[in-house]
């Protein structure tokens, strides 16, 4: 038996928390994947002779896959398990596209206001040592929330990917990846 649940839900991630609420779809049309993130959309120029524009890359394909999961999760209820899918299977592109072999990423996250934006995040400073390098954002969100960023690349295969993404407060560094 499945049962539909209403009810609201603050999910705690590392960040800014956000309240989500969870409603029961009713004579909804079925989830689609986001035609706006697919990879030729947004193609990695590589080999990237920066770690950070790696990163603008990243920010951008990631501020599409947030902005097109929220908007399916809207338009067919955020119970409905073939959006979650979805979403799912993107962000796993992304990382993918992104990403050295080695990450696992956590669980999804989104919201109708997005971590990272290409107009609220900008690049604050780049280490490169060699084949690793990390670059240090900063985000200017919502209500001018400023939250702090650390990307960590390595060369893999001839190509700069993402083998951390670090939210900096002044406790400590936490993966949100």
């Amino acid at each position: 038996m499945r049962y539909r649940l209403r009810t609201l839900m603050i999910v705690l991630a590392i960040g800014p928390p956000m309240v989500t609420s969870f409603m029961a779809g009713c004579n909804r049309a079925a989830p689609q994947p986001a035609e706006n993130i697919r990879a030729e959309n947004y193609p990695i120029q590589m080999p990237a002779t920066k770690p950070d524009e790696v990163v603008k890359q990243f920010i951008a394909a990631h501020q599409a896959w947030n902005n097109a999961a929220f908007d399916r999760s809207k338009a067919s209820g955020r119970d409905d398990e073939t959006a979650v899918r979805i979403s799912s299977k993107e962000y796993d592109d992304l990382i993918a596209r992104f990403c050295a072999p080695s990450v696992t990423p956590q669980g999804i996250s989104y919201s109708s206001q997005p971590r990272h934006t290409l107009d609220g995040e900008s690049v604050e400073s780049v280490a490169i040592d060699g084949r690793a390098a990390i670059v240090r954002t900063k985000h200017i969100g919502h209500y001018n929330r400023v939250s702090e960023y650390e990307y960590h690349l390595l060369v893999t295969n001839g190509e700069w990917r993402i083998t951390s993404l670090l939210y900096v407060d002044k406790d400590g560094k936490y993966e949100c990846l």
